[in-house]
């Protein structure tokens, strides 16, 4: 590993990736040289249950492995829509 990826491993990132790009940038985090040691991001319900997923659930996949491979996903809440601006449109169900 060279100095640059050495310095990005010790990296930590966050954000609030929109929807279409949520798992691309995920699996590029999680599956990169130098991965940061966290990952912290605001997502929506459906991808954050992806990305908990276990083997014997619906949600389970292709994100859940490339991710869980290298990260625990873990201590995911909801953000109740009046806590976003603009307010969503739409509420996903449970």
């Amino acid at each position: 590993m060279s100095d640059a990826s050495a310095g990005l491993a010790r990296l930590e990132t966050g954000g609030e990736p929109p929807y279409s790009v949520a798992s691309p940038i995920l699996v590029e985090l999680a599956q990169g040289e130098a991965a940061p040691r966290r990952i912290v991001v605001t997502l929506q319900l459906e991808v954050a249950r992806r990305l908990a997923a276990g083997p014997d659930h619906a949600d389970y996949g292709v994100l859940t492995l490339l991710v869980q491979r290298d990260f625990v996903p873990a201590d995911w809440f909801k953000i109740p829509p009046a806590h976003s601006f603009p307010n969503p449109r739409w509420t996903p169900r449970a």
